[in-house]
């Protein structure tokens, strides 16, 4: 089989293309051959380094997937031969899947609802995780709430919006001026650009007594900076690393819970977006599908700004 790896720290020209047998599934594991996997951020970090220490090379790409399951342990009963799933593998794993064929823990897998293709189930399973994860598992957001979704327009972002509206909370989204109606199509109430030069000024209308979550996926002074909306006991939720030394105090009178969230695969998020899928509450938007073979010039394509929704790599 086909799989991508990398030999060494570097540009997306690092990512190579390589032969390796496929693998034998272990007690608790798929074999899945792979149909689609999505090109995330944590994947361009890892190429460039950034997490080194838990990455030894060389190291397989990809941590999620959607495909068709070709061999199951003994042990497996909740999958047959012949399924389609989708799923998140354990992150920094790297089992790899960028792959014609991987492994997966079984209990991270989930069926992929009749109304997604491979693609698209590919394009929810990480980001679709996360926003649940960090929304309703860390951020116990409640129906009446109102939450701040930063880079709306986003792989996270898109998806956050829509979890949030199912459960009946308030959303008020940020993107560029370009995207707004793709946000407020997705269902948010109240979108802003973040370049407009009375940004701050119209956040703050918007935020009126505070909102009780705020969810960054944009690293930068993002957790300080929410110290002028959050409301009393309010939480905020940042799945960004690598953000610069930033003054908390203003949000220390405000009691406010800060959740720094390292993404916990688990089938019961995948479980729970596909109730919304299968109840139309849930779309996936997908910005650009890469053939397999051209994985460098996806992971090139990641780097551009403007982006919504997600990038594929289809293989055949």
């Amino acid at each position: 089989m086909k799989k991508v790896q990398i030999n060494k720290f570097g540009s997306a020209h690092v990512a190579e293309m390589i032969n390796a047998p496929i693998p034998v599934p272990k007690a608790g594991q798929l074999l899945v051959k792979l149909k689609a996997c999505s090109v995330n951020p944590v994947d361009a970090q890892i190429r460039q380094g950034h997490y080194r220490d838990f990455t030894p090379l060389p190291f397989n790409l990809g941590f999620d997937g959607a495909g068709i399951v070709e061999a199951a342990a003994d042990d497996v009963v909740n999958f047959r031969v012949g399924d389609s799933v989708y799923f998140v593998s354990s992150i920094l794993n790297g089992e790899g899947t960028y792959a014609q064929y991987c492994i997966v823990d079984a209990e991270l897998a989930a069926l992929i609802p009749d109304t997604l293709d491979f693609n698209q189930a590919a394009a929810l399973s990480l980001v679709g995780s996360a926003a649940w994860e960090s929304l309703i598992d860390r951020g116990r957001l409640q129906a009446g709430e109102t939450v701040l979704i930063h880079a709306g327009a986003g792989g996270v972002g898109h998806i956050a919006i829509q979890i949030a509206k199912a459960i009946g909370a308030k959303v008020i989204a940020t993107a560029k001026q370009d995207n707004l109606e793709c946000l407020k199509s997705l269902g948010a109430d109240i979108a802003l650009d973040y370049q407009d030069e009375n940004f701050n000024r119209q956040l703050s209308m918007a935020a009126g007594t505070g909102v009780e979550l705020v969810l960054d996926t944009v690293a930068g002074n993002t957790i300080a900076d929410s110290a002028q909306v959050l409301a009393e006991r309010g939480r905020i939720v940042s799945l960004a690393d690598y953000c610069p030394a930033q003054n908390l105090l203003a949000l220390w009178p405000k009691n406010a819970e800060i959740h720094l969230v390292f993404m916990t695969p688990s089938s019961k998020w995948l479980n729970n977006l596909n109730k919304l899928v299968d109840q139309g509450k849930m779309r996936v938007i997908i910005d650009k599908i890469f053939p397999f073979e051209k994985v460098v010039e996806a992971h090139e394509y990641l780097q551009h700004n403007g982006r919504v929704g997600k990038i594929i790599l289809a293989i055949s």
